[in-house]
């Protein structure tokens, strides 16, 4: 299926249960993460400046729209929490009065990282404080700048112990790295679920269905002429977008989250 076609299969989830027949999305995270890259590439051009260099230095949740296959989309792209800059509880207001009613949360970080970063936990920690963790029940971990992961150099994370295969051997070799990609996503997946259960207390239900997804870049370059590929898929823009999908069609059970007894409506996200 087609990076369009998954698309369209979550704005006909989305929307199934949106009255308004809007898509609202919220991008967060930290500083410097790739969360304007990710907004370029969910609406097809580039509408917010990219690089850590030239982050707004503001308090203010950035708000982009656009029509995509006929649906109005707003992308709200937020400040950059543990940026150093004290505003965090700014941040916060100004996210709690505009970005309501969200059909998905999208919270980045990058995978090059390795790990989840200590300024990670505090953002997620804090968002959970302001809003609950009701936020996380259609939210989307992505891991950013997945097509700079180095999986042609083992590190500890890796299962294979022997010996690599011959430089020439291109087949074996990307059979390798696709190995490995998979499983250090898998160990970015078990780490940050046992963090939000055990240190941010989000319930097991909420947190078994937060998907984890690798993303790149989606502009060519000399160096990354395939920006859509990644060691362990071909497309993963098609890849996001089934996981978005994935996320908004499977409610959370309610009485054993810790909410209301109303059905998560997922357009009728209020904070």
């Amino acid at each position: 299926m087609s990076g369009l076609s998954r698309f369209e299969s979550f704005i006909k989830a989305s929307l199934a249960r949106d009255d308004h027949k809007e898509l609202r999305l919220l991008v967060t995270g930290k500083t410097g993460e790739g969360k304007s890259t990710l907004v370029n590439g969910i609406l097809g051009e580039e509408v917010a400046v990219e690089g850590a260099g030239t982050e707004r230095c503001t308090t203010q949740v950035a708000e982009y729209k656009a029509v995509l296959h006929g649906v109005p989309v707003t992308v709200f792209d937020s400040p950059g929490l543990q940026d150093s800059t004290e505003n965090e509880d700014k941040y916060i207001a100004d996210m709690k009065k505009k970005c309501q009613n969200l059909s998905l949360v999208l919270y980045c970080t990058k995978m090059t990282n390795n790990r989840l970063k200590e300024e990670d936990r505090c953002a997620i920690l804090k968002l959970t404080a302001a809003f609950g963790q009701r936020f996380w029940e259609y939210a989307v971990l992505v891991l950013t700048f997945a097509n700079t992961e180095n999986v042609g150099r083992r590190d500890e994370r890796d299962e294979d112990k022997g010996p690599e295969p011959d430089f020439n051997d291109t087949e074996s070799w990307n059979v390798l790295k696709k190995k490995r990609f998979e499983g250090r996503v898998k160990i970015w997946k078990d780490n940050l679920h046992k963090f939000f259960i055990n240190k941010v207390g989000v319930t097991r239900d909420i947190v078994e269905r937060i998907l984890v997804v690798p993303v790149g870049d989606s502009k060519p370059s000399f160096d990354n002429r395939e920006p859509y590929r990644l060691p362990d898929r071909d497309d993963w823009f098609s890849e996001f977008w089934k996981a978005c999908h994935l996320r908004v069609s499977r409610p959370v059970a309610r009485g054993g989250s810790g909410g209301s007894d109303e059905p998560p409506v997922v357009a009728a996200k209020k904070f």
